[in-house]
Order: C-alpha cells, then structure tokens, then sequence
C-alpha cells in the first residue's frame, strides 16, 4: 500500500496562512501474477476430441485460443 501525506502548515499564501492537512491518500498494488488451471472432464482424451477448461485466478484481459499450445495434438 503507497499512502500520501501532506501536514498541515507546510505551505503558505500571501496573507502567511497555513495549509490545513491534507485528506490521505491511499492505494494498493496488486503485485501478484495470476494463476491458471487447466482441467478438463474427460476421463481417457487419448484418441479423441474433449474440451479443456481454463480457470484463472482472478479476471485478466488479452488471453486468446492464439496463446494456447498443443503438443502431440492436431
């Protein structure tokens, strides 16, 4: 979490009047990368066609069939 102060009185007008404190302001990064889990119902895919379900950790955006790879499948 970043948090920004400013105190009250650290800054004047023309007539020597402080600042009053300032409301706080606060924010979170999200610094964790999601997760996906690949599973499928299917109990022997050998030889046949089945569906995978991908389920990631939380929502992301971008993620296409393009960003899929197949290996020793057609």
């Amino acid at each position: 979490t970043v948090t920004i102060d400013v105190a009250a009185n650290v800054a004047q007008d023309a007539a020597a009047n402080g600042n009053t404190a300032a409301t706080q302001f606060s924010i979170t990064a999200d610094l964790t990368a999601p997760t996906v889990l690949i599973s499928s119902t299917a109990a022997n895919p050998i030889n046949d066609a089945f569906t995978a379900t991908f389920t990631f950790s939380e929502a992301v955006t971008g993620f296409a069939v393009g960003d899929i790879t197949l290996g020793n499948a057609t």
